[in-house]
């Protein structure tokens, strides 16, 4: 029969053995080393001063004094000596000094390999998603600076980038897409693709493949002649300073008459008009008698000829009204205008026209000034 166990080495109790407790103390002794192994310090070569109780240690290379000869045993302090355990490869121990766990690997402890090849948070990674986070968000942060995410890919044909998805089906996605370009995409179905922005990766030019809609903002303000049969007026091709008139007058309908020359900001095909807002005023000697005013923004086209003459009959004139207000209250003091409508866009070439005519009973001397800006992109 062997004098002891074949894995831990604990000694066995021989027949006929005296003072049995002896031997099986000692197997005790060794499983309250070795079963939940913790250790105080790992790699340390001298023995502390004045040890605790049941204080352990792994003893590092070039042990001295009462460690002399003992690199990568198990030292235990108990009455007063050292308990040693020689470790078998495979076990493993945490140092409470770090928190960090150590296995032996035969003939030296070392930590253990971090790599792993899949890991799944409250979910399941597979071999194409290796990092898989299933949660409400996701936080990487610094630790005392800054915080770097890197994407990195093989070559430039490659493509590193974030993909948004919605329902498992791409919608939009940004990085070096096939190119060391950076871009922008998106998709409405996740399989036809459209680039909106791209950034030259040499030069860093911008450029947008799939077109751009750029705001502008036309400024229409100035001072509206009131004629005194309450006649609309509207902008001239000269578009005026704050302080000129705008003697151009249509008919006093109640709409302005369609075939109008004065015609104002051109747009293409294709542009919106989403915005319309500024403020108004009575002005001149009675300005008190200019009560109300009503207002039309229209969008003005016809066909597209050479010689540029033929909107001058209604058959060949096409107008859209994007916006109207009737019987508006007017003052002598501000009246600020912020109009709400759904954005228009042009459908072909043509102007953007806006009409005022004053309320009110009042001679001809009197003027409606404005701030009028219309907002659009083309």
């Amino acid at each position: 029969m062997s004098d002891s166990s074949l894995i831990l080495s604990l000694p066995y109790i021989q027949p006929a053995q005296a003072q049995k407790h002896v031997t099986h103390n000692e197997a005790i002794r060794t499983l309250d080393v070795i079963v939940q192994p913790t250790v105080t310090e790992v790699g340390r070569t001298d023995p502390p001063q004045d040890p605790v109780q049941g204080a352990r240690y792994v003893v590092g290379p070039g042990g001295t004094g009462d460690w002399a000869g003992l690199d990568g045993s198990i030292a235990v302090w108990e009455d007063s000596g050292w308990t040693v355990v020689v470790p078998s490869a495979g076990w493993t121990t945490r140092a409470t000094d770090t928190l960090i766990e150590w296995v032996y690997d035969g003939s030296t402890w070392i930590l253990p390999g971090n790599a792993v090849e899949t890991l799944g948070v409250n979910t399941t990674a597979d071999s194409t998603n290796r990092l898989a986070v299933s949660g409400a968000n996701t936080l990487l942060s610094h630790e005392g600076a800054g915080h770097q995410l890197k994407i990195n890919k093989a070559d430039t044909a490659e493509t590193a980038s974030l993909l948004y998805q919605s329902n498992w089906s791409g919608r939009a996605e940004m990085g070096l897409a096939g190119s060391d370009n950076f871009s922008v995409k998106v998709s409405a179905d996740g399989t036809t693709w459209f680039t909106g922005l791209e950034v030259d990766g040499t030069s860093g030019m911008v450029s947008f493949p799939s077109g751009a809609h750029v705001p502008h903002h036309a400024e229409l303000g100035g001072r509206w002649i009131a004629y005194s049969d309450q006649r609309w007026v509207t902008l001239s091709r000269a578009h005026g300073e704050v302080g000129d008139a705008h003697a151009g007058a249509s008919d006093t309908g109640a709409d302005p008459a369609l075939t109008w020359l004065d015609t104002g900001l051109y747009l293409r095909a294709g542009s919106r008009v989403e915005t319309l807002m500024g403020r108004l005023r009575a002005d001149g000697a009675e300005a008190a008698d200019l009560t109300s005013y009503s207002l039309r923004l229209y969008f003005q086209h016809g066909p597209d000829t050479p010689d540029g003459d033929a909107w001058n009959t209604d058959a060949e004139t096409t107008r859209e009204l994007i916006f109207g207000v009737d019987d508006a209250p007017l003052s002598e003091g501000w009246r600020y205008l912020t109009a709400s409508f759904a954005a228009y866009t042009a459908p072909d070439n043509g102007s953007l026209v806006i009409y005022l005519k004053p309320g009110g009973s009042y001679g001809a001397d009197q003027q409606i000034v404005s701030e009028i800006v219309v907002g659009y992109t083309q």
